[in-house]
């Protein structure tokens, strides 16, 4: 288990006649709360993680607006069959804000933050969930890896506005695990969302 705390600060300012007036800054207390039960094999992990994180800020305390904002996140890996770094990994995250500067929502679905079917930001609101599913296997190296996955989630303006519509995505890709770079990989493949839309290419990056 671990635990922290801290300050975070967060200003945007503006320039030009033309330009909207500024958001002005914000004084944030950051409390984390985390669990990490992991066993890291090089090309693969197994084990549980969990994180919790909340911020607030509010305009009578030095800030210029206020916001609360709580984000969680929950990983789990296991290993499958004889086969080394054959893995199932399945994990959830969750998010809610309320206050702050409306303009730019707090959270989004779509490319890769999560529903890779969809484009980037098709979904974007003050509370989320995302649900994942990832079946990986070497795919002739350790080091690369054939993953099939499913994802589901959704945004809403609010978490008060929780229903019952889920939008899916399925993908299926490859992951290289570069060993001299530790804690960096790099998936790439092809997502399908199930609204009927065609399918997109998708690539990111982990790590640094």
């Amino acid at each position: 288990w671990s635990a922290g705390g801290g300050l975070l600060w967060r200003s945007q300012r503006t320039a030009g006649e033309d330009a909207p007036a500024p958001w002005g800054d914000t004084y944030a207390l950051v409390a984390l709360l985390g669990y990490r039960d992991e066993h890291d094999y090089v090309f693969s992990e197994e084990g549980t993680v969990l994180g919790l994180r909340y911020e607030i800020a509010d305009q009578h305390l030095l800030s210029d607006y206020s916001y609360t904002r709580l984000t969680a996140e929950y990983r789990r890996a296991l290993a499958l069959g004889e086969v080394p770094h054959q893995t199932l990994e399945y994990g959830l995250k969750l998010g809610s804000a309320h206050g702050g500067r409306q303009e730019i929502p707090p959270f989004s679905l779509g490319g890769t933050q999560g529903l890779r079917g969809y484009a980037r930001n098709s979904f974007a609101g003050g509370a989320y969930y995302l649900a994942t599913l990832s079946y990986l296997r070497p795919f002739g190296w350790d080091w690369l890896r054939f993953v099939a996955s499913i994802e589901a989630g959704n945004v809403y303006d609010d978490a008060d506005d929780l229903d019952t519509t889920v939008h899916w995505s399925l993908g299926l890709g490859l992951r290289i695990r570069v060993p001299r770079l530790v804690g960096v990989e790099f998936e790439a493949g092809v997502a399908l969302p199930l609204s009927g839309d065609s399918a997109r290419f998708y690539g990111y990056r982990n790590g640094f």
